[in-house]
């Protein structure tokens, strides 16, 4: 990831810039399962759209982002294990997981009480990242920015490891040096177009046509993911002291 270097230089445009519990509704839960691990909240309407059409699932699969949901019904509550050392109280109690990456990190919906419905990311390292309003614009972003995102995520301000700094409150659009990743990402999908290596933009499009979104550009996408990050309320959660 050393290509995102964090530079001052930029504003987010131009300007000085297997989760622990299952989804699967015929699992047999454990007597030990906590209340909290078995909560849960009805589907959003894009996921049933990509949780009931097989081609769909096998491209989020070929962009690395897997759903782990088996039923279009309902969304589980993540574990304590899947917080990383992450607070898992107060605020951040109602995560709920809906896709994974391929070094263990998930991908959820941050249920804050008040209609509002971002995604966050948590990391198996400590990453954290708070990537769109709502899961339609983050699977927009994911796509439009294929097969770059987690290079995108974890180059977000603050977004790294509990070694960093822990404050989200402290990252400012100016810890990214959002130009140098924007050519990344079109240097990476031309190299791709021209090696054909293109099914990842295959995928992203059978993604964004079965929920119904436009390709984003480049630029678009970031400006979009950024100002998502960097949001109120931010996804703060701090480390434990365990």
């Amino acid at each position: 990831m050393a290509f995102i270097a964090r530079s001052s230089a930029y504003s987010i445009i131009d300007s000085p810039p297997t989760s622990s519990v299952s989804c699967d509704m015929n699992m047999e839960i454990d007597s030990t399962m906590s209340f909290k691990e078995s909560k849960s909240i009805p589907t959003p309407a894009c996921l049933k759209k990509l949780l009931e059409n097989e081609a769909a699932k096998q491209a989020m699969f070929d962009l690395g982002v897997e759903l782990v949901c088996n039923t279009s019904d309902k969304v589980y509550v993540i574990s304590q294990d899947d917080y990383f050392g992450y607070e898992s109280g107060g605020t951040y109690a109602e995560l709920y997981n809906f896709c994974w990456e391929g070094s263990g990190g998930g991908f959820h919906i941050w249920n804050l009480g008040t209609g509002n419905h971002p995604v966050v990311f948590l990391g198996s390292e400590g990453e954290r990242a708070k990537l769109g309003a709502t899961v339609e614009d983050f699977l927009q972003v994911v796509c439009s920015l294929q097969p770059c995102i987690m290079d995108v995520i974890f180059g977000l301000p603050l977004a790294g490891g509990i070694e960093d700094e822990t404050d989200m409150n402290k990252a400012l659009a100016t810890d990214m040096d959002v130009k140098e990743t924007i050519r990344f990402v079109e240097r990476t999908q031309r190299q791709s177009n021209e090696d054909n290596e293109d099914s990842q933009l295959e995928a992203a499009k059978i993604v964004l046509g079965t929920i119904g979104r436009p390709f984003l550009s480049i630029r678009e996408a970031m400006e979009k993911v950024v100002t998502a990050h960097l949001s109120e309320p931010r996804f703060n959660p701090q480390p434990t002291d365990d």
